[in-house]
């Protein structure tokens, strides 16, 4: 419970053994809506180093345990992508050298057309007159490699428009 006194700028606090860190919390903030000023600012700076305190040893073994398996299912999860990228880059250098093994590199034929941006956020879409079709090189694989795009991913994004 918390009590203020009007006469006093200072508040006292008194917490059984058996305190929920939402009561605290919650008186805490009562009486620092009742101080006036510079004390309300202060409180309400001391309340999340007060809520530490007042937690019991299982409540910091869960959040230590939750953020221990956060940060281990992110670094699985970084290290699964590592390797499949590594296995994915192996394939494709072995593919580069030893072409029976299957053609490495690609193209995707796409028609280009131009988005041409008009007023009242109208959009007029023409086939490009230099270049009305083109070859987009691309890498069979999963990631990037070469400085090419995947050709999945060229496939995917083949018809659409080049904003002008």
């Amino acid at each position: 419970m918390c009590r203020t006194s009007p006469r006093h700028s200072t508040f006292s606090v008194r917490l059984s053994t058996h305190a929920v860190v939402g009561t605290t919390l919650f008186s805490f903030a009562k009486a620092s809506r009742t101080l006036a000023g510079a004390h309300a600012a202060t409180v309400m700076n001391l309340v999340p180093q007060v809520s530490s305190i007042f937690m019991t040893d299982t409540q910091h073994r869960s959040q230590h345990h939750s953020q221990t398996l956060i940060r281990r299912v992110t670094l699985v999860l970084f290290g699964l992508v590592l390797l499949l990228y590594l296995i994915d880059f192996a394939w494709y250098q072995l593919r580069v050298v030893s072409p029976h093994l299957g053609v490495a590199n690609g193209t995707v034929h796409r028609t280009r057309v131009l988005a041409i941006a008009e007023k009242n956020n109208k959009v007029e879409y023409e086939i490009d007159s230099n270049r009305p079709e083109e070859d987009v090189p691309c890498a069979h694989s999963l990631f990037p490699h070469a400085g090419n795009h995947p050709c999945w991913y060229v496939t995917r994004h083949a018809n659409d428009p080049i904003p002008m």
